[in-house]
């Protein structure tokens, strides 16, 4: 009777174990860790920069993964870059798949690197895309000031909208 005991315990105990790990699998990586994840990317010039090393402190974050034949990923730059003036204490982090040259075509297209606070960089292996599971683009993540995960959206979204996020 014990015996059976313990195997009903031993068996109810693996069903909430694994009901427990496949709950947190569902769960987007960057939901489990809300904070700016330690990646690097490559700019366009060759060289390489970690994502935390970017982020200035006391200023939210806009993580965007971009693609720069995607036409919303286009509007969404024009949006960031007409808004640039309320959106200057903000930092933002440009990453795509695609290679440099195409990437370069893009920043001169939007003019990024006229802005201080926009990085674009070139991730390689795709870690951005699957630490935030991608589903459309642009995929853009907003952290606030002290680095912690606020919001997300998949699409373009209008520069009032980011605004409100990262107040």
């Amino acid at each position: 009777m014990a015996s059976l005991k313990s195997a009903l315990i031993a068996g109810l105990l693996f069903l909430l174990s694994a009901a427990g790990k496949a709950q947190s699998d569902s769960i987007p990586i960057y939901k489990q860790f809300p904070t700016i994840p330690a990646f690097k990317l490559m700019r366009a010039d060759s060289s390489f920069f970690m994502l935390k090393d970017v982020v200035k402190k006391k200023k939210p974050t806009i993580i965007i993964i971009f693609s720069p034949t995607c036409s919303h990923c286009q509007h969404q730059a024009e949006e960031i870059t007409s808004h640039m003036k309320d959106l200057a204490n903000v930092t933002f982090i440009f990453s795509t798949l695609y290679p440099v040259p195409e990437m370069q075509q893009y920043i001169n297209d939007y003019g990024l690197d006229k802005f201080p606070n926009i990085t674009v960089g070139h991730d390689k292996g795709y870690n951005l895309g699957t630490f935030y599971k991608i589903g459309g683009l642009p995929g853009i993540f907003v952290y606030d000031k002290k680095g912690k995960f606020i919001t997300s959206f998949e699409t373009n979204v209008m520069a009032d909208k980011l605004i409100a996020a990262v107040k």
